[in-house]
């Protein structure tokens, strides 16, 4: 493996890690959690119900070599999910709210997340995404940058993320200017616990994003604040419990 390789792998796990701090230390006491996939692979071994869950999860596609349909996980780094106890048995049952690809920026590898996406439809679970649009931190002169261009003056990208992907959010590099995890989900915590009088509706908080940094994508209906993936996902567990 490169240097540059493994550069890339150290972010994108970084990314991958924060997403998961940030969603387990607000959501957990909802009884939903975000695993990454190698959580979920330990724990679908010794456990029935989660291997079913990742069974359902799981895409089919055929393979003209075997002349056989055969199934594999989407592009998955991290899978949310609530638990439920079933009142009779005591058993509890695992559902999934979404699938979560994290890409600290993109460099012409928007299309891996949609072709997944597109795959991972028939499950009905909504696939999202969650960028630093890390671009927009460089210290290279001329290259600072949104990679995502703007709701008005958008590129290629953003447009065919917005199509094929339930949401896209953006989200603070947490290694540059002293940014704290645990201090901005102080932050948030209250805000959060506010938002259920709303149904988790029309909120517009930013406490995720450096919404305020130059140059910046710009909110638009389908790119929102990481904030939003939180409310969202409260609000997708209402509709399954329906």
């Amino acid at each position: 493996m490169s240097e540059h390789q493994r550069l890339v792998q150290e972010t994108g796990k970084k990314l991958e890690n924060n997403v998961c701090k940030i969603l387990n230390a607000v959501l957990n006491k909802k009884d939903i959690h975000a695993f990454n996939v190698s959580e979920i692979k330990r724990w679908a071994d010794k456990n029935h119900r989660m291997n079913k869950l990742i069974e359902y999860v799981k895409v089919s596609v055929k393979n003209p070599c075997l002349q056989e349909p055969i199934t594999t996980l989407p592009d998955t780094d991290i899978l949310v999910m609530y638990k439920q106890e079933d009142v009779v048995s005591g058993l509890i049952n695992w559902h999934a709210l979404c699938i979560v690809s994290c890409k600290t920026s993109f460099h012409g590898r928007d299309t891996e997340a949609l072709f997944w996406a597109m795959l991972a439809k028939p499950s009905k679970i909504n696939y999202v995404m969650v960028t630093e649009d890390s671009d927009r931190y460089s210290d290279r002169p001329g290259k600072r940058k949104t990679e995502l261009g703007t709701c008005d003056k958008a590129n290629r990208t953003r447009r065919l993320l917005e199509s094929f992907l339930d949401r896209v959010y953006v989200i603070k590099k947490y290694d540059v200017e002293n940014n704290d995890i645990i201090e901005d989900v102080g932050k948030f915590y209250p805000l959060f616990e506010k938002a259920e009088a709303s149904a988790y509706r029309g909120l517009q908080s930013k406490v995720f994003d450096d919404s305020g940094r130059e140059p910046h994508a710009g909110y638009c209906q389908m790119i929102r604040p990481f904030d939003d993936l939180l409310y969202d996902i409260m609000r997708w567990k209402f509709e399954k419990l329906g």
